[in-house]
C-alpha cells in the first residue's frame, strides 16, 4: 500500500474518533441519551453509536441532520469555531417557528455592540418577570 495511502486512511480515523468525541461530550452536555440523539436527528441507535465511537465518518446529509438536531453549526460540531457548554441551549422542544425565531435572534445579536448586548439582557430579564419566569 502506497504511503499517501496510509496517511490518508490515517487521517480519516483520526478525524472519526475526534468527531465521535465531539459527539459524545456535546450529547452529554444536552443531558441526552445515545436513543434520545439518535431519535432526534432520526438515524438509527446503531449507526449513531458507531458515528460516536469513531468508526465511522458520516454523509453530509447525516452530518446536517445531527446539526439540525442537535442545534449546532457544522463549523462548532467539527471543532472549527468554540462553543463553550455554557452556550448551548436545548432548543429541539419547542415549535419550529419558534426554533427560526431564535435563530434569527442569535444571527443580529452576532453584530451588536457591548452597548446593545446590555440593552437586549435588560429588555429580555425585563419580559421574563412580566411572564412570571424570572
Amino acid at each position: 500500500m502506497a504511503k499517501g495511502r496510509r496517511d490518508g486512511q490515517e487521517a480519516e480515523r483520526v478525524f472519526a474518533r475526534q468527531l465521535g468525541g465531539r459527539l459524545a461530550a456535546l450529547r452529554d452536555r444536552l443531558g441526552w441519551t445515545q436513543q434520545e440523539t439518535s431519535e432526534k436527528i432520526q438515524l438509527s441507535i446503531e449507526a449513531y453509536g458507531r458515528l460516536e465511537r469513531g468508526v465511522s465518518i458520516p454523509t453530509a446529509d447525516t452530518l446536517d441532520r445531527v446539526c439540525r438536531g442537535m442545534n449546532v453549526t457544522p463549523n462548532e460540531l467539527l471543532g472549527w469555531e468554540e462553543s463553550p457548554a455554557s452556550d448551548l441551549v436545548d432548543v429541539s422542544s419547542a415549535p419550529e417557528e419558534v426554533r427560526d425565531s431564535i435563530r434569527h435572534i442569535v444571527v443580529r445579536l452576532r453584530d451588536l455592540t457591548p452597548e446593545g448586548i446590555a440593552f437586549i439582557e435588560t429588555a429580555a430579564r425585563f419580559a421574563s418577570k412580566d411572564r412570571g419566569d424570572g
